[in-house]
């Protein structure tokens, strides 16, 4: 008589051993032998392909799930603040050198945008420029016998001995010849000292009266030089690289040259940085004779 297993799912096959050895009740004998007694609440095993039972690998997991976590330690910790400490050193450090950086690119560009704007004013000898006044704080004339003349502004100024009012004026004595001439008896170099006409707005004054914020507004120093081309001492481009025959240059040539000296401080120092602009124009000088000071003017 063949007996039925209770529970197919626990009496499985166990390693070395024969189907023989199956479960069955204690008592019951198979083929006339008797069958060894299993519990049936024993943990069934099972071989994976290491040889680990399924029971002892639920011990580890078990074991592993139960211990208890642990934080970092005080050396992992320090080195950990150290290697944060040493890399802020460094982003310190090169900070500043991006931030000096900065400002010098805005200082250039600001620069050559109001050299390209002084340039174009005195070559066309502009004279509706009246805002001008809100900009340029103050123009000296340095003569060719090394004396000199101030002429402030007249909104920040009004008890200054010289001064200047309006745009006209200013044009008129940054465009004073270096040369001396019958026209131009008084010849010399004239030193602006302005507030950056482009830029930021905050930088800006609605009025040249003072205001604010002034001392803070960048500044740089302009010198002008309004030099003619003397047509005795110059060759006409035909001459110097041909055998043609020599032309005659008008005396109407000048040279332009514009040097700019920035960052200007509180006391009307300025930094180390320079830039220079050259160009030429043929033009006509114009003056007003009846009036003192002469404002000189480069007409087409």
């Amino acid at each position: 008589m063949k007996l039925r297993t209770p529970n197919p799912g626990r009496a499985r096959l166990l390693p070395g051993r024969s189907s023989r050895s199956s479960y069955a009740p204690a008592g019951v004998q198979h083929g006339g032998c008797d069958a060894p007694s299993q519990d049936v609440d024993a943990a069934p095993r099972r071989a994976d392909g290491d040889g680990e039972s399924l029971a002892t690998r639920r011990r580890v997991h078990s074991s592993a799930t139960g211990r208890r976590s642990h934080g970092f330690s005080m050396i992992e910790i320090a080195i950990a603040l150290a290697v944060i400490a040493f890399a802020l050193v460094a982003i310190i450090g090169v900070l500043p050198i991006g931030l000096n950086v900065q400002r010098d690119n805005r200082a250039e560009t600001i620069i050559n945008q109001d050299a390209a704007y002084w340039m174009e004013a005195i070559r066309g000898g502009s004279q509706g420029l009246e805002d001008l006044t809100n900009y340029v704080d103050s123009i000296e004339m340095r003569y060719a016998d090394n004396t000199t003349t101030n002429f402030e502004n007249h909104f920040l100024n009004p008890n200054a001995a010289y001064k200047f009012r309006t745009g006209y004026e200013i044009i008129g004595l940054l465009s004073t010849p270096t040369t001396a001439s019958l026209l131009v008896p008084s010849p010399s170099t004239n030193i602006a000292i302005v507030r950056a006409i482009s830029g930021a707005a905050t930088e800006k004054a609605a009025t040249a009266a003072q205001w604010s914020g002034q001392e803070l507004a960048f500044r740089y120093r302009l010198t002008t030089r309004i030099t003619r081309v003397d047509p005795t001492v110059t060759q006409d481009f035909s001459t110097a690289v041909g055998s043609a025959a020599s032309e005659p240059l008008d005396t109407t040539l000048y040279h332009i040259q514009l040097q700019f000296n920035w960052p200007v401080f509180g006391n009307n120092k300025t930094g180390t940085r320079q830039k220079t602009y050259n160009s030429m124009a043929s033009r006509y000088l114009t003056t007003n004779i009846t009036s003192s000071p002469w404002f000189y003017h480069l007409t087409p």
